[in-house]
């Protein structure tokens, strides 16, 4: 069963965000979905850059008014060899 974890980095300087992003991307179950807040565009880019050099997560993106929700899914793979 997947798990849903949310992160609101609304508000949260830069790069302080991306420390946090990262932390709360490591700590996603397998099969699991991180949703994430923020109205920093900057931020969306990155993320969205790091999310699509990844093999095993996607991202939907949903705008609501000055915040965008990132949703960010990881998929169960294969076992991954290399480093």
């Amino acid at each position: 069963m997947s798990s849903v974890s949310e992160l609101d980095l609304t508000g949260i300087v830069w790069p302080v965000c991306l420390l946090e992003f990262k932390r709360a991307l490591l700590s996603l179950d397998s099969e699991g979905e991180l949703e994430i807040l923020t109205q920093d565009p900057d931020v969306v880019e990155h993320i969205k850059m790091i999310i699509e050099r990844s093999e095993d997560m996607s991202l939907s993106k949903q705008t609501e008014g000055d915040t965008v929700r990132l949703s960010i899914f990881k998929r169960m793979t294969g076992i991954r060899h290399g480093n």
